[in-house]
């Protein structure tokens, strides 16, 4: 499975307006952010340093089904400025999985995995641009037929789920977490 990504960054603007200023980034509390397969080596070269050192610096690995998802160091993104804008933007290499945001690789209403808008996480979804909607759609759709099962459960199961940010704080700086030790950090709905 190969994502061009540099043909994504230059078909899908990706903006929407303005709107994630307005919310103060809601989505970077409590959230993680995981890489599609092969995008970290990607930012990397489009930032000049190799793979091991930006892994080393940004990111962890969650040991999942065998496998290992890379995700953006627990707590918040080292990339986020405060005005809540993206500098990998500059780049022209930000994270898919927030470019396309908050259209998301989840759940649909039978469990399933499916592309969906995140209401849930994103105060702003409902005043998306259509045009945003329809290309960011069709992208992850796309994405979707040709990435990985391991990922797309990962994805499902963990990725748009609420964490505690002070235990995930204490395993930053692990190399290897262990799905165990994520799922430790969950903030639990009490309905």
């Amino acid at each position: 499975m190969n994502i061009n990504f540099e043909k994504v960054h230059e078909n899908f603007e990706g903006k929407i307006e303005n709107l994630c200023n307005k919310c103060g980034g809601q989505c970077e509390n409590n959230e993680t952010v995981i890489f599609f397969p092969n995008e970290m080596e990607f930012i990397a070269k489009k930032l000049g340093i190799s793979p091991k050192k930006f892994s080393d610096k940004y990111c962890n690995k969650i040991k999942f089904k065998n496998k290992y998802v890379i995700m953006m160091k627990v707590g918040k993104c080292p990339f986020l400025s405060k005005s809540n804008n993206c500098r990998l933007e500059k780049y022209n290499c930000k994270l898919l999985k927030c470019k396309l945001y908050p259209i998301i690789i989840g759940k649909n209403k039978k469990g399933l995995p499916a592309v969906r808008i995140n209401y849930e996480g994103c105060p702003m979804a409902k005043k998306l641009p259509d045009k945003f909607k329809e290309e960011a759609y069709g992208i992850a759709k796309h994405l979707m037929k040709s990435l990985p099962k391991y990922w797309i459960d990962f994805s499902v199961d963990y990725d748009e789920e609420k964490y505690d940010y002070v235990k995930l704080k204490k395993l930053r700086n692990m190399i290897i977490i262990s799905i165990f030790k994520l799922k430790q950090c969950l903030i639990k709905n009490e309905y």
